[in-house]
């Protein structure tokens, strides 16, 4: 796989590397900018690579949930599970400000 990024995305990276240094000689960019970019690029990219995972995960327990659950109780379920994933989306939103 090669690692050298491609010609465009070169060129955004070296741009974004000089506006950075003409925020940081005006004092506009400090060290806890970079930090704070730095932890939500980690985060992002945690996330990402869990997404996968999850996706794998949650058709596996359908399969499985298609075996075990009644199928009069799935509609309702179905709505159970939705309500909790809005929860989950609505306090990870608020994790991430």
């Amino acid at each position: 796989m090669n690692e050298e990024p491609a010609p465009l995305a070169g060129l955004i990276i070296a741009r974004a590397r000089v506006d950075v240094e003409r925020l940081a000689a005006a004092g506009r960019w400090t060290a806890e900018n970079t930090a704070e970019l730095d932890r939500v690029f980690e985060r992002s990219a945690t996330r990402a690579l869990r997404r996968p995972r999850f996706a794998e995960r949650s058709l596996m327990l359908r399969r499985i949930a298609r075996r075990v659950v009644p199928a009069p109780a799935r509609p309702y379920l179905r709505r159970v599970l939705a309500s909790v994933e809005g929860t989950r989306r609505v306090l990870g939103a608020r994790r991430d400000r």
